[in-house]
């Protein structure tokens, strides 16, 4: 049986349904937020450039922000080898001429992972 609403309740219902649908919304996107992050780290790992190890061992996630509106991941490389990162992706002089050769391990790794994200955000947002 349909349950009949007064036109004065509509507003106070309808708040509520939307902030419900929020909150489900909001920690269904945290949750692939962070497992982007991982499968980000995970892969860059991976594919990083290795010498000794250091490098790939360094690199890590963080969340840096937590809102009511959703949380925030970064991807980033611990000290003392986070100066390394834009030298590795874009290449750089060498000193006696020339140029090292770019690797671009961590915008492949975007390229894979970040499609995934989008498409699970869909549903997410389509299933409620």
């Amino acid at each position: 049986m349909a349950k009949t609403i007064k036109g004065a309740d509509l507003s106070a219902i309808l708040e509520q349904e939307l902030a419900q649908y929020k909150k489900a919304i909001t920690e269904k996107i945290n949750h692939l937020s962070e497992r982007t992050a991982k499968a980000i780290v995970t892969r860059t790992r991976a594919t990083a450039p290795k010498m000794t190890g250091d490098y790939r061992n360094r690199i890590a996630y963080k969340q840096s922000k937590r809102s009511p509106g959703g949380d925030t991941y970064v991807w980033y490389v611990k000290p003392p080898d986070h100066r390394l990162t834009h030298l590795l992706v874009h290449g750089y002089a060498k000193q006696n001429g020339g140029r090292t050769k770019a690797d671009p391990f961590l915008a492949n790794a975007l390229d894979v992972e970040f499609p995934k994200f989008l498409r699970d955000v869909k549903e997410a947002v389509k299933d409620g």
